[in-house]
């Protein structure tokens, strides 16, 4: 955590991945620091909604300060340009700051669906 590393879990569904990642996450809890579970999907929407609330740059200042942020299900959907720009801002503003960890299904990955390029 004191390094601002990032940690990537590829697996198969069912293998544990988000198991690890909210275990490691109370972890953190538990050591008196902030962190944020989301699911990417469910992050893209709320985003998408906050923009229509007027609290977009609230929301998104929340994602960059939190000691961990972990995003879960990393690389599992297609995401349009705005998408792109809206994780791109919250992973630019924490880089070298604060630590990162994203959860992924390897089937994803390794048919090609969507790689790292088409997200960022």
């Amino acid at each position: 955590m004191h390094r601002h590393e990032t940690l990537i879990m590829v697996g198969a569904t069912g293998s544990g991945k988000s198991y690890i990642a909210c275990a490691l996450g109370v972890e953190v809890c538990n050591a008196t620091l902030k962190i944020m579970y989301v699911r990417l999907p469910n992050l893209l929407a709320e985003l998408d909604l906050t923009k229509v609330q007027e609290n977009y740059r609230q929301r998104i200042n929340q994602y960059i300060k939190c000691d961990l942020l972990i995003l879960d299900e990393w690389l599992l959907i297609g995401t349009n340009n705005a998408e792109q720009q809206d994780i791109l801002e919250i992973l630019e503003k924490r880089y070298r700051i604060h630590s990162k960890q994203y959860s992924s299904l390897s089937s994803v990955l390794q048919d090609g669906a969507v790689s790292l390029g088409e997200m960022l």
